[in-house]
């Protein structure tokens, strides 16, 4: 059979067929295996293919949901076809189909990612082998779906984090963070200015020591936020004696 004759067998509901993609040289072996599919409910269109050149030009140029080969073919194996398939980059599961497999190639075969193995003589496990590669495959989908959502989101949170880090820093209106016993934990650059000393120096410096004038009523409101007995920030403006305002954020923990 030449490569552009491969042999394509059909059904009607094409939208719900299951597209197999079928490597053996036996063609009444083939037969068997469609039949079997076919009598546990799979609407079949399968791309036939012999012979190493006929599955090269198929998985190259064709869609497939599934791949099911011999392990022994003419100067060619079903592993040897298998590598071909991981080559393109495509996650289709692949069966192996096939008259005797040893322990040890069965191991091999398995270690190397194909997804299944079914012996000629054992076609009744084919369905549920299909189908529990096909739903392998999904989960992987699923999974690869979740992580990408996952990295856009942190991508997207991080972005976010890094726009308001810098309205924080840059703001013309001087702010700060303190903790529990009215330590700064961080102050912008505006607050850093007005105080004379820089941004990274002012972290578990009191504010008594820096902002004595504002200490008093700092306590007042900080007390308040502890009382209500909930985690939440609470805002709160200052003066110095020069007339300058800056809000301090306070910070229940």
């Amino acid at each position: 059979m030449s490569m552009h004759a491969l042999q394509v067998v059909p059904v009607e509901d094409t939208a719900a067929a299951l597209r197999a993609l079928i490597l053996d040289d036996a063609r009444e072996d083939v037969e068997l295996l469609l039949y079997e599919l076919k009598s546990k409910g799979f609407a079949i269109e399968a791309t036939i293919t012999h012979n190493r050149d006929e599955f090269l030009t198929a998985i190259k140029e064709g869609s497939f949901d599934v791949v099911l080969s011999d392990y022994r073919l003419p100067e060619w194996t079903g592993l040897d076809a298998f590598a071909a398939l991981k080559a393109t980059g495509k996650d289709i599961p692949f069966l192996l189909v096939t008259g005797t497999l040893g322990e040890e190639a069965a191991v091999e075969c398995i270690k190397q990612g194909v997804s299944d193995y079914v012996l000629k003589d054992r076609l009744e496990r084919l369905s549920l082998a299909v189908k529990r590669s096909l739903e392998e495959k999904r989960l992987r989908e699923s999974a690869a779906a979740a992580l990408n959502a996952l990295a856009e989101s942190e991508g997207l949170a991080r972005q976010q984090f890094e726009e308001l880090d810098l309205l924080y820093r840059t703001t013309p209106v001087c702010f700060a963070l303190v903790d529990q016993d009215l330590n700064f934990i961080r102050v912008n650059e505006a607050m850093a200015k007005n105080h004379g000393i820089p941004a990274a120096e002012h972290a578990g410096r009191s504010l008594r020591e820096l902002l004595p004038e504002a200490y008093l009523e700092s306590v007042q409101i900080y007390r308040k936020v502890f009382e209500a007995g909930k985690r939440r920030s609470s805002g709160l403006s200052l003066h110095s004696n020069c007339g300058t305002t800056w809000p301090v954020s306070f910070r229940c923990r």
